[in-house]
């Protein structure tokens, strides 16, 4: 899900909050299994997906929205320090 963080003074822009949950079948509050999220967005109409930095949390802010435009986010997970990631989330 998302949260919408500021819209600028122009009204042309917005920061939103993007907020995801790790798979339900991982024991990440324990410690015992460390996740790394890759976030992937676009615009509605674009074929091709911008990649953020691999990330250690289930949130991320996301600045410099334009109002005007739809966008498309995913996530996808894997274990720290493994190659392969699983499967992305349903588009947001």
């Amino acid at each position: 899900n998302w949260t919408l963080l500021n819209i600028s003074l122009t009204e042309i822009h917005a920061d939103i909050l993007v907020k995801w949950e790790p798979p339900p079948n991982t024991d990440v509050k324990m410690g015992w299994i460390i996740l790394e999220y890759e976030l992937h967005y676009k615009e509605l109409n674009e074929t091709q997906w911008k990649m953020m930095d691999p990330l250690l949390v289930t949130s991320v802010p996301m600045y410099s929205l334009r109002l005007d435009k739809e966008y498309e986010v995913r996530v996808r997970t894997r274990q720290r320090n493994t190659e392969k990631y699983g499967k992305f989330s349903e588009v947001l």
